[in-house]
């Protein structure tokens, strides 16, 4: 993904402050610490949360950041104000997948604007309402779109996800069996190869033996 959205990888808002950016990077960076969580997915958001540190707590590296992130690549992304134009928001991105061949999807295009509708404000808009229906069905049509991806880029949108406070059980079970099948299919179609030339191996034996 060529575009990161660094103060959505801190949960921080683009106005925060540098001491709000500091404590933020502490809290997430204790969270995802190899030392404190050893799975790879913690390694590879703390990788990102370290990247993201790097630049936001530099005030001119910072600036350049802002310019790129503001600039024509982010102009036409939407702003919802009610949990609704959030859900529209998705509602039109399963409708764009949908008409297209998925050999020929966007991929950067797409998780920019997955990022879009879990923006942080979003996320807050989201949070203060708490309408659980409404954040199932926009899990739905995210799930649905996160097929699509490479799994960095599901990883952590489906973080993002989960940092919805008020998406209920049945949006949190969702996320877990979608993540569930998703894995499985990442690792049968990197090992199928391996696990093939294995069977033919152990078939070649046996007629040896034989």
């Amino acid at each position: 993904m060529s575009h990161k959205d660094y103060y959505q990888i801190l949960r921080v808002l683009p106005n925060a402050t540098t001491a709000e950016i500091k404590k933020s990077y502490r809290l997430l960076a204790m969270e995802f610490h190899p030392d404190k969580n050893p799975s790879i997915q913690a390694a590879e958001q703390f990788a990102l949360i370290k990247e993201a540190y790097a630049i936001l707590s530099h005030p001119t590296e910072r600036k350049k950041y802002d310019a790129t992130r503001f600039s024509e690549t982010y102009s036409n992304i939407r702003i919802a104000t009610t949990p609704e134009e959030v859900r529209d928001m998705s509602k039109e991105l399963v409708g764009r997948i949908q008409l297209m061949n998925p050999d020929r999807i966007n991929l950067d295009k797409l998780v920019l604007d997955m990022e879009a509708v879990l923006s942080v404000y979003h996320i807050q808009l989201l949070e203060k309402w708490k309408d659980k229906k409404q954040n199932t069905l926009l899990v739905e049509d995210l799930l649905y779109c996160m097929q699509y991806v490479d799994r960095p880029d599901c990883l952590r949108l489906t973080r993002m996800m989960y940092a919805i406070d008020g998406l209920g059980h049945e949006g949190q079970q969702k996320i877990n069996q979608f993540l569930r099948t998703y894995q499985q299919n990442y690792y049968w179609e990197k090992y199928k190869m391996v696990l093939a030339l294995l069977m033919a191996i152990l078939v070649c034996y046996l007629i040896y033996r034989s």
